[in-house]
């Protein structure tokens, strides 16, 4: 039986100008050749941002074991190849966006090839010929071939497809698609609603709130679109629980939805709750269903008492004193528009999670450091948990801080920031 995981992703297909055998081939036939081959594969797709899933905790201490890919784990579960396939907008194919769209891709090949030659280098190695791909193979390790969408494609062949293909290989595709796209996921689930065979399921899974920029996924529009395909939904509202909606019920009241229309809520305790766990929240069915056979749930023991104790009653504080999210938007509010007047760019942030963008990792780690020293505690995103032009300070604004314990912090940051020359 074959599966597919869809979030907001789609499917690699490798383009170039020479068959295995060398001669030449028209894009069209390159692609109906890639296409062919697909579709005898046991896929399994999946939506990663490859520049935070591929960070290690040395990299990030805080990084979540459940949100890594771990390569050796799927080696042993049977995975034979990994395709890495590299989404970067560009729907036309023209001399002028080439070289762009060449350049923007890198930033994603950067971080694969790191995991290759640093975290995995025992598993995994990058394949160049087809006699690479039967080495690699008879070594008993992954070959991750980087491809890129909408017909491109850099240092790789449609002979390493049909090599592989001809070893009886099984494959993982990895892709990194449009962010917060609606129209790319409309095309997603049209393309898998046709598929031949037709998939048992289409499951569509989001972030509600991102954690990286604190923006917030469109989820009325993609229930919609889940609705017309007859897809499930499954958010995780691991940053949307205490802050948005009704009393901080999370993502699905603040679009006023419910679990009809989004079949699995996934949430964390350890965060607005200050305590440790999380739950997996939806119909009678799917409780029922992840009862019996999930594996994580079937080996683990229950939470100590003083844990679920306090949980509840964070629940508690939640539903009977609604000023603690009321306060939390306010000081969200007033901190950044502080900052963003300053001069400082927040990118897309929606919510209490303020990035602070200043370009270079090393620029990032030096703000970091002066305001600890200045004590302030704000955590450094830098590459490759964001591109390389993307680091930033994250700042996740607390209900409690008073609005004088605010402007003591703005004003730190204003004078670290400018004798950064960051602002």
């Amino acid at each position: 039986m074959r599966r597919s995981y869809i979030g907001l992703l789609s499917v690699c297909l490798f383009a170039t100008v020479a068959s295995a055998c060398g001669s030449q081939m028209s894009e069209e036939e390159i692609l109906a050749r890639a296409t062919e081959i697909h579709s005898q594969l046991i896929t399994i797709d999946t939506h990663v941002d490859i520049s935070s899933d591929f960070a290690t905790p040395e990299d990030d201490p805080g990084i979540r074991g459940d949100r890594k890919v771990d390569l050796p784990k799927m080696r042993e579960g049977g995975l034979d190849a990994a395709f890495f396939a590299v989404y970067v907008g560009q729907n036309e194919r023209t001399t002028e966006n080439y070289q762009q769209v060449k350049a923007d891709a890198m930033v994603k090949f950067d971080a694969i090839h790191r995991m290759a030659e640093e975290m995995y280098p025992d598993q995994i190695e990058i394949p160049y010929t087809a006699d690479d791909m039967v080495r690699i193979h008879e070594a008993g390790k992954l070959a991750a071939c980087i491809g890129i969408e909408n017909g491109y494609a850099i240092g790789q062949d449609i002979s390493l497809l049909e090599t592989y293909h001809g070893l009886g290989a099984r494959y993982m595709t990895l892709t990194h698609n449009g962010h917060n796209d609606i129209a790319d996921l409309d095309k997603v689930l049209e393309k898998a609603e046709s598929h031949e065979p037709p998939y048992r399921r289409i499951l569509i899974i989001t972030d509600g709130v991102f954690s990286m920029d604190g923006d917030i996924a469109p989820l009325d529009e993609i229930a919609k679109r889940a609705e017309e395909h007859g897809a499930m939904l499954y958010v995780d509202d691991a940053h949307g629980e205490g802050v948005l909606g009704e009393d901080g019920r999370g993502i699905v009241s603040h679009f006023k939805l419910d679990h009809r229309r989004v079949h699995v809520e996934m949430g964390t305790f350890s965060k607005a709750y200050g305590t440790i766990g999380g739950h997996i929240s939806g119909s009678n069915d799917l409780v029922r269903f992840a009862w019996n056979k999930s594996r994580t749930w079937l080996l683990s023991s229950s939470q100590p008492p003083p844990v679920a104790a306090a949980t509840i009653a964070a629940i508690d504080v939640l539903e009977t004193e609604p000023h603690h999210v009321q306060n939390l938007w306010r000081n969200t509010n007033y901190f950044k528009s502080a900052v963003q007047d300053l001069g400082f760019d927040t990118g897309k942030s929606q919510t209490p999670i303020i990035p602070v963008i200043v370009g270079e990792s090393s620029k990032a780690k030096e703000l970091s450091n002066k305001l600890y020293d200045n004590d302030v505690f704000v955590v450094p995103i830098v590459y490759p948990m964001v591109s390389r032009d993307q680091a930033r300070i994250r700042a996740q604004m607390h209900a409690q801080l008073t609005i004088e314990e605010l402007d003591k912090v703005i004003e730190v940051v204003e004078r670290i920031g400018k004798d950064l020359e960051i602002i």
